[in-house]
């Protein structure tokens, strides 16, 4: 990948973080990870990870789960995977969530031009989603971030995720 590829994935965004006065505040509460050697996100200094089959943390209670998941394809001659695409695909997951899952949207979906942000109901948990995508000139990289919390929604959750998504750095 090129030097591009180290730029933000998520870009000329504010940072969602409401309860922090400034740039650098925000930063003394985050700690940089790698993910798979492939890129870096900034999440919560009181997470820790743990063994898993992929890159999972958690708060010290355990009542918060979160995990980073991406898949690689080929990017086909000809065709241009587009935000347009990562949305069509989103929608299908969530449309199983809700038909075959029993998972309950929280009327909070945004869907920006480089990310898909949905959280979901299921039971006694909430569940937070972000979907993103970056490309090399012959690969596409789609990036999925969950976090699972016990509890009723939180908006301080879905900030926490989405400043989690706006993080996102690939590494060469």
């Amino acid at each position: 990948m090129d030097d591009k590829s180290r730029e933000p994935i998520i870009k000329n965004k504010k940072s969602h973080l409401s309860n922090t006065s400034n740039e650098s505040e925000s930063k003394e509460h985050y700690n940089l990870v790698l993910v798979d050697d492939m890129y870096i996100l900034n999440v919560p200094k009181e997470w820790e990870e743990y063994e898993s089959d992929r890159f999972r943390m958690r708060n010290s209670e355990e009542t918060l789960l979160f995990s980073a998941i991406h898949y690689k394809k080929r990017i086909l001659k000809g065709h241009d995977f587009m935000v347009d695409d990562l949305k069509a695909e989103v929608q299908t997951v969530f449309k199983k969530f809700k038909e075959e899952g029993c998972y309950i949207p929280v009327p909070d979906q945004i869907m920006e031009n480089n990310y898909v942000y949905q959280a979901f109901k299921i039971g006694e948990e909430t569940q937070y989603f972000f979907y993103t995508f970056c490309k090399s000139s012959e690969e596409l990289i789609q990036i999925r971030l969950n976090i699972r919390e016990i509890g009723a929604y939180k908006t301080v959750i879905r900030d926490t995720l989405l400043e989690i998504g706006s993080s996102i750095r690939m590494v060469g």
